[in-house]
């Protein structure tokens, strides 16, 4: 079997930077392993497709690409849709998706859930399998906690799709309402769902983002699980 162009496109990348896969895995603790590495190298598992949000931005941060630089050497679309280019697809069967409010991606408390009468229409084709579309609503996102020093994430200003009524599992990204007094925050965030060694912890992307401990809150209240985001064009070039 051939392998892709965009899987060598990711060998000689890590070749470049002069990382063994080890090295790499290592280097990403955890967040994608070595087995995982060599089976992208060899196109067995596709980056866009079927590697889902963290464990592909943990693959731009080891190969220290950004957004653009990911589509420019594998040809393959980065994840989340430039909401300037909404009106120059083809046509395919949209969703009307409620646009709800913002979310903080930082440390200042914003409406998470409000009582807007604005929507979005969403190309299907974009989201996860198994996505419950009629739980769906859309945030746009303020802060810079969920987009890292590689810019690669969820930048301040894009909208970010949410599934209702749904589980999270560690390594998932959500949407949460907080009230934590000892850090002095209360309102919605959106974080990475993650287990520490004291119990459930909501991280950032940006190491100098906060985290929140879950049983430094008083209340802790999912309302939504990660699905899409949807990056305006301006948040992808290099600061």
């Amino acid at each position: 079997m051939s392998v892709p162009d965009w899987a060598t496109a990711i060998r000689k990348r890590r070749e470049a930077l002069g990382k063994s896969q080890g090295r790499l895995a290592r280097e990403l603790q955890g967040r994608l392993n070595q087995t995982e590495i060599s089976r992208l190298e060899r196109g067995l598992v596709h980056p866009t497709r079927s590697l889902g949000a963290i464990k592909l931005e943990a693959l731009l941060q080891g190969l220290e690409w950004t957004p653009a630089d990911f589509t420019r050497q594998t040809g393959l679309e980065y994840p989340g849709l430039g909401l300037q280019a909404l009106g120059t697809l083809p046509y395919r069967p949209h969703l009307r998706v409620p646009l709800l409010g913002e979310v903080a991606a930082g440390m200042h408390p914003v409406e998470v859930l409000g009582e807007r009468e604005e929507y979005l229409m969403v190309d299907e084709e974009f989201l996860p399998k198994g996505t419950r579309k009629d739980r769906l609503f859309a945030l746009r996102v303020v802060g810079d906690s969920m987009i890292s020093d590689e810019l690669v994430g969820i930048p301040p200003g894009s909208v970010v799709l949410a599934e209702a009524d749904r589980l999270p599992a560690p390594g998932e990204i959500v949407v949460v309402w907080v009230r934590c007094p000892k850090v002095g925050f209360e309102g919605g965030v959106i974080k990475v769902w993650s287990e520490g060694d004291d119990g459930q912890v909501l991280k950032s992307l940006n190491p100098r983002g906060p985290v929140f401990r879950l049983f430094d809150c008083d209340e802790v209240r999912v309302q939504g699980v990660f699905r899409l985001v949807m990056t305006p064009p301006s948040a992808l070039r290099r600061r």
